[in-house]
């Protein structure tokens, strides 16, 4: 009895790790996944067209620094109305988050 307790015991400590491992390994490749440039260039680049379709009119960023699980940083945000004229016009615009 001692011994298929210990198997047990064995195969769930087993399942847990292998769970977390598996987490903390998620978590790591997003995070370099998200730090390289190209790939935020790109997010950039979507989020500049929904947010366009989204408002009507055509939204400006310049460049954007992702911070993966901590902070957003967008320069030169250009959001003009449909009438020409500007709503919000930044050097700078900076989001923390918190996951």
């Amino acid at each position: 009895m001692k011994k298929a307790g210990y198997r047990i015991y064995n195969v769930i400590r087993s399942i847990l790790v292998a769970a977390i491992l598996a987490v903390t390994m998620t978590y790591v490749v997003l995070y370099l996944f998200i730090s390289i440039p190209p790939v935020q260039d790109k997010i950039r680049q979507i989020g500049s067209r929904e947010l366009s379709r989204l408002l009507g009119t055509e939204v400006s960023v310049g460049d954007m620094n992702i911070t993966p699980f901590n902070q957003l940083v967008i320069n030169d945000v250009l959001l003009p109305d449909r009438q020409g004229g500007i709503i919000l016009k930044a050097d700078k615009v900076g989001v923390g988050f918190s996951l």
